[in-house]
Order: C-alpha cells, then structure tokens, then sequence
C-alpha cells in the first residue's frame, strides 16, 4: 500500500470510497523514501 496526498479544489466533487483518475504534473511532484523520509528525484 501506498499513501497519496492530494491538494484539490473544494468544488471536487468526491466522495468517500469513490474511484477517481489521477494524473501527475512532473514539476509539481515529490517522491519520498518511506524508510528514509529522503526526497527521490523524479
């Protein structure tokens, strides 16, 4: 498992257990090591 943390508009129309898509902006990304809390470089 894996957490995601996600800032959206408050118009974001989801719900609890709704499945949505998900697309990434390469510049706006930040990838950590879940053991070492270190950035990753994308």
């Amino acid at each position: 498992n894996a957490m995601l943390i996600a800032t959206v508009s408050p118009e974001f129309p989801a719900r609890v257990d709704d499945q949505v898509w998900v697309t990434f902006d390469n510049e706006r990304l930040h990838l950590f090591d879940g053991a070492t809390e270190q950035r990753i470089s994308a």
